[in-house]
């Protein structure tokens, strides 16, 4: 597996946390007193493929060979269990349910629980705030991720990030192109992300604001730009 294990209680600048919310910008805060996850840290096993294709007839397509990851990370102000992160908790799952539902949603990481809360990944990344949040899935192209970004309960939570997150200074959401069928693992979108903020956009790692086509297009090089003010500067 890509993910670390912890169980029990975990300090505050190592525990990892996930969401469906994408572009969620974060910071630092330092403390280092331990403090319990909200849940025992697990391992995430099979990394679950979520694709509901049989109950979504728009997701049995054909497709083109080609499908878009995309990760998002964020530092936490407090931990999950923390009343101030009680709304941004209480959003996952309805927020998880909607991309499920999303048309163009393939996949996304999760353990039993439903949700990553329990992966650890960036831990490098972590400095000294509370904890990593990352999100990571799958969906059939830009457009598609796009619109579920932009959508009212997703955007709902992106406006009251601040309550949640601090600001984050370097790239927090990369995306990339893997073949059709491909599952990314942690340590492929740190790599990504790592390589986004060494090189800015580029074909091999991306942002919603300056993407790319896909590897099979005629150019796959040109890169594609989107002015909507309601996309985060990632």
């Amino acid at each position: 597996m890509d993910a670390n294990v912890r169980n029990g209680p975990a300090r505050r600048t190592s525990w990892v946390a996930s969401s469906n919310v994408v572009g969620m910008p974060a910071a630092s805060m330092v403390t280092s007193a331990p403090t319990p996850s909200a849940r025992p840290r697990t391992i995430a096993k099979g990394l679950h493929d979520h694709s509901p294709r049989s109950r979504f007839p728009w997701q049995t397509r054909v497709m083109s060979g080609w499908q878009l990851a995309q990760v998002n990370i964020g530092r936490l102000r407090e931990p999950l269990d923390h009343p101030q992160l009680a709304a941004f908790v209480e959003a996952l799952d309805p927020v998880n349910a909607e991309a499920d539902r999303a048309a163009g949603f393939v996949w996304r990481l999760k353990t039993e629980h439903g949700n990553a809360t329990a992966v650890e990944a960036f831990t490098w990344d972590t400095g000294e705030s509370a904890g990593m949040i990352i999100n990571m899935s799958v969906w059939t192209d830009v457009e598609h991720l796009t619109e579920f970004v932009l959508g009212d309960l997703h955007r709902a939570i992106l406006r009251r990030r601040r309550e949640f997150f601090q600001k984050m200074a370097e790239a927090y959401l990369a995306c990339w192109w893997v073949p059709e069928g491909h599952r990314p693992s942690t340590m492929e979108a740190e790599e990504r992300v790592r390589y986004l903020r060494a090189h800015g956009p580029t074909p091999f790692a991306f942002t919603l604001r300056h993407s790319f086509p896909r590897p099979d297009a005629e150019t796959p090089e040109a890169p594609r730009r989107n002015d909507d003010d309601r996309l985060c500067r990632a």
